[in-house]
């Protein structure tokens, strides 16, 4: 259920765990990520599954990953990482940009919100309380406005697979 402990420290679906707690694979990982920069100059990462992984190892990727991009021309690189939820938990969310080093993360939380209020008639007032919360993703160099608009993706469905897993008779 990759909660809790699990979300953190063990496998994922599968895929072998990477011990990013150790600084020799943080600096690795950086190594690996500034040479797509500067060899092809990548201009952002959208990072997979980034909620299974310590903070510790953004709040040094995200920040070194932009002083690469700089050097070589880019100070508008991007890097978002993909923190799935099935709710609107904008706490959680904004961390990874806050209290992480990235950029931004994707905005699952408009995503269910969104669901909610077309697919399931919510009430606008539960979309209204998600926006009301933009503030948790303000820092020095990050506001909601940097949030990659988001709906669904292959991992969850797209959103018109939503609506009509919610109303069959919906055209």
């Amino acid at each position: 259920d990759f909660t809790g402990e699990k979300s953190l420290h063990g496998d994922f679906v599968g895929l072998d765990d990477l011990f990013t707690e150790h600084p020799d694979v943080v600096r690795g990982m950086i190594d690996i990520y500034r040479q797509w920069i500067e060899r092809f100059k990548v201009d952002g990462f959208r990072i997979d599954t980034a909620k299974h992984t310590n903070m510790e190892i953004w709040q040094a990727f995200g920040p070194a990953m932009r002083e690469v991009a700089r050097k070589v021309g880019m100070p508008g690189f991007f890097s978002f990482g993909e923190v799935a939820t099935g709710d609107t938990d904008v706490t959680l969310l904004s961390e990874f940009s806050t209290l992480g080093g990235l950029d931004a993360s994707l905005d699952f939380g408009f995503a269910v919100a969104a669901r909610d209020f077309v697919g399931r008639g919510g009430p606008a007032q539960a979309l209204a309380a998600m926006f009301e919360q933009d503030d948790r993703y303000t820092d020095h160099d990050s506001t909601a406005l940097s949030l990659p608009t988001f709906l669904g993706n292959h991992d969850q469905g797209r959103f018109g697979y939503f609506l009509q897993q919610l109303d069959p008779t919906a055209d």
